[in-house]
């Protein structure tokens, strides 16, 4: 009767991709007068929601050094201009020169004040006693738009160059992170990044959001859902690089009212050991790659050339998934609507503060088909994605999301899609899919609707007692019919 109960254990929260990267060993090589730069990036775990807070720096007298307009932004700051190269695969350049010298011990240095930034609904600044290192920070986050005039920052951090270290190190401060040691380049941008990812969230409490990539086309999205090191941003670069606008690479935002997808254009993150897999970026990362040591590396897409959105309604979910063999061709294979929410669920990240996670889910998957992709080489795999992408659309879905039931668990949310019933108790984190048999028994056991059902007669009384045995229950009923 039960299809396969599928069982997701949740704890807590899970983190952004780079919440949690472990020890980095950074040797790079930056433009003149560079420097080895080495480094370590301690794992970053997100605590309890908090809202995003003004730095206690952020009032002082700084020296302002105007916006810093850089290649590639558009006028205003309203995202990127249209650059070929990323489609090309040639390089564009940057602008001037970014270096990275030691900074003279004793010297008395300025303050420099970035432009303003908008994450999600997280704004900020950065604050820095070298004007290099404001220039690079508005280039990486060049994709992203200024905040309104009535905008105020949300946060800022502080960024400052050690005195005298050879190789160079920084210290940084400000939302979402904790003082620490100072760090080299590579191990300083991905606590960084790590923070404006975790400070965004924090400011969207109301809204569920998924670790995973999204690229649209023609105002439609395709999103791309995966564990980490699976490929999603290698997918998803190579996706826009055939054309796609870029939304993100890291968090999804599922609108409440629109039925749209959301994200911000934060840089790419290439992980060590992953620049040959997108050859078309290596010239534009940061880190340089003409290292003997390979490192994190970041890159904004607008520089290389993409274009980026900031929503699209949904086409296309899918679930990325590894191969054992990399040099195998993409495969691909339908996932039921029902299937695809158990699934999508252990790639949310905020599921236990959002009590209708499944029933938003079930919106998602009913009006924007699900297919796993097995990866392959990234230029199949993006093809094979927009093939699917181009495929004749279904009518959507109906979803039910039920009352509540005396019988059933006051934790326990049911939704229904089509025939079939998903089941998500929200304080334990377990969620399972029934098949349409299945679906029945379930309505009949919370008393929603009566199908005559013998819920003690042979077979059904096992499903019953199995789930009984998940706590889903308040008792077993065990009445005829």
């Amino acid at each position: 009767m039960v299809e396969e109960v599928v069982i997701v254990e949740r704890g807590e929260s899970r983190c952004s991709s780079s919440c949690a990267l472990g020890d980095v060993d950074v040797g790079v090589t930056l433009g003149e007068g560079s420097v080895e730069l080495v480094g370590g990036a301690p794992v970053v775990e997100q605590g309890p929601q908090v809202s995003g807070s003004r730095s206690e720096h952020h009032g002082r007298a700084v020296e302002r050094t105007g916006d810093h307009d850089l290649v590639g932004e558009a006028p205003g700051g309203c995202g990127p201009t249209t650059n070929p190269s990323l489609v090309a695969g040639t390089d564009s350049g940057h602008g001037r020169t970014i270096t990275f010298q030691p900074m003279a011990a004793g010297r008395t240095p300025s303050r420099f004040i970035s432009r303003g930034f908008a994450a999600g609904a997280f704004r900020f600044a950065v604050d820095a006693n070298d004007r290099d290192d404001v220039d690079l920070v508005e280039r990486l986050f060049a994709d992203l738009d200024r905040p309104g005039p009535d905008e105020p920052l949300t946060g800022t951090y502080q960024l400052d160059r050690v005195e005298g270290t050879v190789p160079v190190e920084w210290v940084i401060d400000g939302p979402r992170l904790e003082q620490q040691p100072p760090l080299g380049l590579a191990a300083m941008l991905t606590r960084f990044m790590s923070a404006v990812n975790i400070a965004a969230l924090d400011l969207e409490p109301g809204s569920l959001h998924l670790h995973a990539a999204a690229a649209a086309r023609g105002g439609r999205a395709v999103v791309i859902a995966a564990e980490q090191n699976t490929g999603k941003t290698t997918t998803v670069s190579h996706i826009v690089s055939r054309g796609w606008e870029f939304i993100t690479d890291e968090t999804v935002r599922l609108g409440h009212d629109d039925g749209a997808v959301h994200g911000f254009p934060k840089p790419v993150s290439i992980k060590p050991g992953g620049a040959h897999l997108v050859e078309l970026l290596v010239s534009h990362m940061v880190p340089a790659h003409e290292v003997g040591v390979d490192s994190f590396h970041f890159v904004a897409l607008g520089a290389a050339g993409a274009r980026t959105a900031a929503s699209a309604a949904p086409m296309l979910i899918v679930l990325l998934r590894r191969n054992e063999h990399s040099s195998d061709s993409p495969t691909s294979r339908e996932v039921p609507a029902a299937d695809a929410v158990v699934a999508l669920m252990q790639n949310t990240l905020d599921a236990e503060r959002h009590g209708s996670a499944a029933s938003r889910l079930a919106d998602l998957v009913a009006i924007a088909p699900c297919v796993e992709v097995t990866v392959g080489p990234p230029d199949e795999t993006a093809a094979l994605i927009e093939r699917l992408a181009e495929a004749p659309t279904r009518p959507p879905f109906s979803v039910d999301v039920l009352p509540g039931s005396p019988t059933v668990d006051v934790d326990v949310v049911s939704v229904k899609i089509d025939d079939r019933m998903v089941v998500h108790h929200r304080r334990t984190g377990q969620i399972f899919a029934l098949d349409p048999m299945g679906s029945i028994i379930w309505e009949q056991l919370g008393g929603w609707v009566d199908h005559g059902i013998d819920l003690a007669g042979p077979g059904v009384a096992d499903l019953v007692g199995q789930l009984a045995s998940l706590d889903v229950l308040r008792d077993t009923p065990g009445r005829s019919r």
